[in-house]
């Protein structure tokens, strides 16, 4: 995924990009892989930085019409720390807020969740709950946990599926964002190949972002 965030006056651009991996069997088990690294223009300053490596496993239930993913990971603390990494980091992270704990700089993070995945025809729901556990850091105080509630719906339509998703992160230690952060997101993705580019936009409602105007998307996933 590669994202480019819009800040309210301009003047600075952040950008992100993500690579993820997973390998899962046909029992439904399987591991994963992610780790972002973002870019900052303007104001006379080019900054880089690069997130936490998250690491981690997946189980699979799979049933007629519906699925359970339940996840748990580690995030090992690679993210960059020097003033213009951390800033880059930061500011390219209202895209995807459900994964904060990697640009918490210094710190592990337990991450575990459980997604209920439902389909009905063509058009399917999902829900991801989640908590994020700091397990140890190396700067200061660690931060508190941090809860998770996404919630998408979708629909297939010829050889696109159009998806709306609403992200929530509550939080009771604002020392990396308010105690709630919320964004709606839209995505099309062409989905009758093995390769299947998407485009989403991602707008923060109300206080989350803090001057983020909106966040414009372009992925691709390619399936082995």
């Amino acid at each position: 995924d590669l994202a480019w965030t819009l800040l309210d006056g301009g003047g600075v651009t952040p950008l992100r990009f993500d690579l993820h991996g997973q390998m899962v069997a046909r029992s439904g088990l399987g591991v994963f892989a992610a780790i972002p690294a973002a870019m900052r223009f303007g104001d006379g300053d080019d900054d880089t930085g690069i997130g936490n490596l998250e690491v981690g496993g997946v189980q699979n239930f799979w049933r007629r019409g519906r699925t359970i993913a339940l996840r748990a990971s580690l995030t090992l603390p690679t993210a960059s720390d020097d003033p213009g990494g951390a800033s880059a980091n930061y500011l390219s992270a209202f895209g995807r807020i459900a994964d904060l704990p990697q640009i918490y700089p210094q710190t592990i993070w337990m991450r575990l969740s459980g997604s209920p995945i439902l389909r009905s025809g063509a058009v399917f729901f999902r829900a991801d709950l989640g908590v994020d556990v700091a397990l140890s850091t190396r700067g200061g105080d660690e931060p508190d946990p941090l809860l998770r509630l996404n919630l998408g719906v979708g629909g297939e339509l010829g050889s696109v599926a159009l998806m709306a998703e609403f992200a929530n992160v509550m939080n009771t230690d604002d020392r990396l964002i308010d105690d709630t952060s919320h964004t709606l997101a839209a995505t099309l993705r062409l989905i009758r190949s093995s390769v299947q580019p998407s485009v989403s936009i991602v707008v923060p409602i109300g206080s989350t972002g803090g001057g983020v105007d909106a966040v414009v998307m372009i992925g691709v996933v390619t399936r082995f």
